[in-house]
This record gives C-alpha cells, sequence and structure tokens, in this order.
C-alpha cells in the first residue's frame, strides 16, 4: 500500500506566502493601519479588500481572485481604486450603490426578494 504524501508542511507553507501577499496590498491600500476605511473597525478576521467602484466581479474574472488579484495589485504597481473595509461596510457599500452581485446576471433581472 502506497503511503500519502504529508502536505501539512506545504499548506503551512502556502497559508504564509497568502498572509504575505495580503499584507502587502492591505498595508499599502490602508496606509499601513490595517482598518476599515469607513468605520475604522480593526480586526483582520473580518477586513477584506473593496473595489471603490463596484466592479470587482468583472476585475476577478479578468485576473482572478484571492492570490491571483493580490499579486496582480502588486504587479501593476497597486493601481487606484481600491479600499480596505470591514464586511459590514462592504455590505452596506453595496446596498448603498446597488452594486447587488446578481445584478450582473440577467437571470436575476426582476426578481424582488421577500
Amino acid at each position: 500500500m502506497e503511503k500519502k504524501r504529508d502536505r501539512s508542511n506545504e499548506t503551512i507553507w502556502n497559508r504564509n506566502r497568502w498572509v504575505k501577499l495580503r499584507t502587502k496590498v492591505w498595508n499599502h491600500y490602508s496606509a499601513g493601519k490595517f482598518v476599515c476605511a469607513r468605520c475604522g473597525y480593526a480586526d483582520q478576521r473580518a477586513l477584506s479588500l473593496d473595489h471603490i467602484e463596484g466592479n470587482g466581479a468583472e476585475h476577478r474574472r479578468r485576473v482572478g481572485s484571492g492570490s491571483n488579484l493580490y499579486r496582480s495589485l502588486i504587479k501593476e504597481g497597486y493601481p487606484p481604486g481600491f479600499q480596505v473595509l470591514c464586511m459590514n461596510c462592504q455590505q452596506v457599500k453595496r446596498h448603498e450603490n446597488n452594486e447587488n452581485a446578481n445584478n450582473e446576471n440577467p437571470k436575476y433581472h426582476g426578481r424582488v426578494r421577500t
């Protein structure tokens, strides 16, 4: 019987690499503060990168998400149009700007949520 390869060290290495990428990008877009740009919330477990113009789905289709997105931002020299927001402020912003993810899918047009 073939022994399974232990990938725990690879998982740790990949996680550390992801955290370094995210930290580098968040550091730039939050001016080193690592807080929500709207409310100042500082718990990194609830922070994420926001596309200011609400074009995140289209941008992610082009460059990918996660580490691919972060690598592309670094490679492009940190282009403008991004900010660090907490998830609550992201949801409020999406509601205020009518940035519902389903708006891009014609299947959902005209539906009313109850």
